[in-house]
């Protein structure tokens, strides 16, 4: 199992978990909640360490800018921002020094994100979320 899809079953198994809380059977039996509840907090616990280990992880060419589509996108990156999202880009540390942090084909009011572009920092490099809206 690669660490992205590890990431991805963790977060299908804290989505599930957190599902079962809104039970009425749950609300009837506070022990059994309370269990549920503690899952639920360890599963967010592995969740959020199965993504540090993906970042940490994946294999970046330092000089490859890397573009998906919204839903082609690691899961990781589709979590920073959900709302009118079109692409999605990873620039490596290598890149944003060399080019001064300015990449003109991924800036705002471009076909990358018309309307917005919202950058967020890595240990690796910066993701880039192209917004249109």
């Amino acid at each position: 199992m690669e660490y992205l899809e590890f990431l991805e079953k963790a977060r299908i198994a804290f989505e599930f978990v957190s599902e079962i809380l809104d039970c009425p059977i749950l609300q009837k039996e506070p022990q059994l909640k309370q269990n549920y509840e503690r899952v639920c907090d360890l599963l967010f616990d592995i969740y959020q360490t199965a993504g540090k280990l993906a970042i940490e992880n994946t294999n970046f060419d330092d000089n490859c800018i890397k573009v998906w589509r919204y839903e082609n996108a690691p899961t990781m990156y589709k979590e920073l921002v959900k709302d009118d999202v079109s692409w999605i880009a990873f620039i490596p540390n290598e890149v944003l020094e060399k080019e001064s942090g300015y990449i003109p084909l991924l800036e705002k009011r471009t076909g990358f994100g018309c309307c917005e572009v919202k950058k967020f920092k890595t240990k690796y490099g910066e993701i880039w979320v192209g917004c249109h809206v």
